[in-house]
């Protein structure tokens, strides 16, 4: 990482491991450096262009996520950027409800076939799998709206909103590992993702 003129960090990486990144994962194995995002970061202050995780900062409390921000920006060198990907709360709420329109019924059936433990297909039943059933399992689920409030509260700038795959930033383009693991067009309608800045230094 040293002999990088563009120092870039992937928190929480699982399988997806980037080219020219440093992939850091909670389970490590020889190509994954081991890191526990709701620690102190083992990283100087300053140190990163650009931070990344993905479907990672649901499954910490809320607390430990406003930590675990607060570190990524204290890492982050300025002009860096941070890009999270996460489940967006938005897509959740609007599964529920009598009028759906095809995808989001098409997502539902998808969703319920994953699940072994019900034999009736309803949409409460994927919102609470949705909410609370994975391992490990989700702690809070965020909106554009909340996440935002969290990047500002911790000194973030230039907050954006974009699709999985998509960036203005061509070292954030197709960083996203999700959409091999579900079929795409479901992550991406499950999928909200959020770009943000840390400040220049004000001379």
């Amino acid at each position: 990482m040293e002999s990088h003129q563009v120092r870039k960090l992937q928190i929480g990486c699982g399988a997806n491991l980037l080219d020219d990144w440093l992939n850091t994962d909670v389970n490590p194995t020889p190509r994954i450096i081991f890191l526990d995002a709701t620690r102190r970061l083992p990283f100087a202050n300053s140190t990163f262009n650009y931070v990344f995780c993905e479907h990672m900062i649901e499954h910490i409390e809320y607390q430990k996520a406003a930590q675990f921000v607060r570190e990524v920006y204290r890492i982050l060198r300025p002009g860096g950027k941070f890009r999270a990907a996460i489940p967006d709360l938005r897509f959740v709420i609007e599964l529920y409800g009598e009028v759906k329109n095809d995808a989001r019924q098409e997502y539902i059936s998808w969703m319920f076939n994953q699940l072994h433990d019900f034999d009736v297909e309803l949409d409460s039943v994927v919102i609470n799998y949705l909410m609370r059933g994975f391992t490990p399992a989700h702690k809070f689920i965020y909106d554009f709206k909340t996440l935002k409030m969290l990047l500002v509260k911790n000194g973030f700038s230039d907050i954006i909103s974009y699709g999985p795959g998509e960036s203005d930033d061509e070292q954030l383009k197709g960083v996203e590992g999700h959409g091999r693991m579900v079929p795409r067009k479901f992550n991406d309608m499950e999928t909200l993702v959020v770009e943000c800045t840390k400040p220049e230094l004000v001379t």
